[in-house]
């Protein structure tokens, strides 16, 4: 079979896994993993390299994704849920170079510590949805070429630094709460660097 279920283990739950335990050039030939509700960390560097995952199948309570988890992925196409709004931290470079996931990106639940990097060079992305409590780290959507619309719900999204740096910026939709008239203030101060 080219999946990998862990839903089901014969005398056990799962609820950690190793770095680096399914990284890539061990000659795997699986291209799906498919996680149980109990295990809510992905450690770093979990699938880094990793290049024939197509398909990955998260607990919807994962609270943290540690750095480089799914870096070099450049055949994962889909992450379901894409992302667990009980998710906290990502970690540095997490889907670095993962150009083929096309998956609209919803940022909506509390993420309060994240990396720089994380979705660096991932030109298929083209929709994020970012939820009221989102911390958005420096660099996040770097080289993001795809990248066409911005949702922001409730109030303004934290970021850091310029997180869509290298990017195709003026041609950004960004969608925001009607009626607040602190928004031209606000994209004026965040984003006076989609100039450069």
């Amino acid at each position: 079979s080219t999946v990998a279920d862990f839903t089901n283990i014969e005398g056990g739950t799962l609820t950690g896994l190793a770095s680096y335990a399914l990284r890539g050039s061990y000659g795997y030939a699986i291209t799906e993993y498919v996680f149980p509700e109990s295990l809510t960390t992905i450690p770093s560097d979990l699938f880094n390299a990793n290049t024939t995952v197509k398909k990955v199948t998260l607990s919807s309570k994962t609270t943290s994704i540690g750095l480089r988890a799914f870096s070099g992925g450049t055949a994962l196409e889909t992450v379901t849920p894409f992302l667990p709004e009980t998710l906290t931290s990502l970690g540095a470079n997490v889907f670095d170079s993962c150009a083929k996931l096309t998956d609209t990106l919803e940022l909506k639940g509390k993420l309060t510590s994240c990396g720089t990097y994380v979705f660096k060079k991932c030109t298929g992305l083209t929709e994020v949805w970012f939820g009221p409590e989102t911390k958005v780290g420096e660099d996040m959507f770097n080289s993001c070429t795809g990248l066409r619309d911005l949702w922001f719900e409730g109030s303004y999204a934290q970021f850091g630094g310029d997180p869509f740096r290298s990017c195709n910026k003026y041609q950004f939709r960004v969608h925001y709460p009607k009626g607040d008239p602190s928004w031209a203030t606000k994209l004026a101060s965040n984003f006076k660097a989609w100039d450069a």
